[in-house]
């Protein structure tokens, strides 16, 4: 169906011809991101499929700050072998123009590394609500867990305006508040955060 609609299709086989990676591009995605290339966003979503394969989406952004579905890709596996196929295929999207400035993903490590091979010019940087998700789990685990919430209200109230700072004064002046406030009963959160 994809290709009856001008869909670009990249697949790739294991030895034993098997279905390893599927990755499917709509033509005017393609267009869209030689356009706006500078910014990519790459995310993967877990059990969304009948086989529990992991979804990767490629998304490109707008200089309006709108983005867009580029492409998805149905792996086996998350390997780095397969972060480097759909990095490679994402190079063959963009065809001859210019490669993409900053890619915006999770903590994947295997993602990581692919991006350092197939995109050792681009800028590697770890997406706000992934580090901010990262951050309020951490303050939970800290605080004697979810139930009291303080993850949730030390990521709406202290990360969020911390993250939010506009200048580097702001930030360090905002970090410094964090640290020295007693964010809960429990003082091991100041100790981990003023570490980190």
């Amino acid at each position: 169906m994809a290709t009856e609609h001008n869909y670009v299709v990249w697949t790739d086989l294991d030895s034993e011809r098997r279905l390893s990676r599927l990755l499917i591009a709509n033509p005017t995605s393609i267009q869209m991101i030689r356009s706006w290339l500078h910014v990519v966003l790459i995310d993967t979503m877990y059990k969304t499929n009948k086989q529990k394969w992991p979804l990767c989406e490629i998304i490109g952004m707008t200089p309006t700050n709108y983005n867009f579905l580029v492409a998805f890709c149905l792996m086996r596996d998350e390997a780095a072998v397969s972060y480097s196929w759909v990095l490679e295929r994402l190079k063959d999207i963009y065809g001859r123009v210019q490669t993409p400035n900053v890619i915006v993903t999770d903590r994947k490590e295997d993602l990581s590394a692919a991006i350092r091979v197939v995109f050792p010019d681009a800028r590697h940087l770890l997406c706000v609500w992934h580090i901010g998700n990262d951050v309020e789990n951490m303050v939970d685990k800290l605080c004697g867990g979810k139930r009291n919430q303080q993850g949730k209200i030390f990521r709406q109230t202290k990360w969020n305006t911390l993250v939010n700072s506009l200048t580097i004064l702001e930030f360090e002046n905002r970090w410094e508040g964090i640290v020295s406030t007693r964010l809960t009963r429990n003082r091991r959160v100041v100790r981990y955060l003023a570490v980190t």
